[in-house]
């Protein structure tokens, strides 16, 4: 059964420890969606995991520090999807991305876009028990909210729990 999405509207800051699926809008694309996973150590410190070129011009799975990614202005949602629990989950979390961007690069697996990709960690996350729900019905429920949530605009983006559930793991 569906749980209903909590809205956290009063909440200023991400939770801590906590896995989201962030929506921003796709450049150039109106309407278009483009999904990044980020990890909130404290509620403002944190790491975002995209698709996108290094420096040589070649698609790789990347991680970048961020800092109150809640209030940038181009974020449009964030939803819910694990709490890690502590530096166990954050490593649990680590290890997973990063077994699934070796697999990448080594030609193992194969998607045509950065949404696709985005889906394919968010599916290998699910297997590994990190997610409530496979990587499309993430992403579509995403989507969804965030068509609901593009013209308001709001600020800061919005936040919700997934409509899966919230995996928990132990710290």
């Amino acid at each position: 059964m569906d749980s209903i999405p909590q809205y956290h509207e009063d909440q200023q800051l991400l939770l801590p420890n906590n896995l989201y699926l962030r929506l921003f809008p796709a450049s150039g694309m109106s309407g278009e969606f483009e999904l990044c996973i980020c990890f909130s150590e404290d509620g403002l410190k944190g790491t975002r995991t995209t698709f996108q070129p290094d420096a040589s011009g070649e698609r790789r799975l990347m991680w970048m520090s961020t800092y109150d990614d809640r209030n940038t202005h181009n974020a449009i949602a964030f939803v819910r999807l694990a709490d890690l629990g502590g530096e166990t989950g954050r490593r649990r979390y680590e290890a997973a991305a990063s077994t699934f961007a070796h697999d990448l690069s080594d030609g193992k697996l194969n998607f045509r876009d950065a949404t696709e990709t985005i889906v394919g960690l968010l599916d290998y996350l699910h297997q590994s028990g990190m997610t409530l729900a496979s990587g499309d019905t993430l992403m579509r429920e995403a989507q969804a909210v965030s068509a609901a949530h593009y013209l308001k605009r709001s600020q800061p983006a919005v936040i919700l729990d997934s409509a899966s559930g919230i995996a928990t793991l132990a710290p």
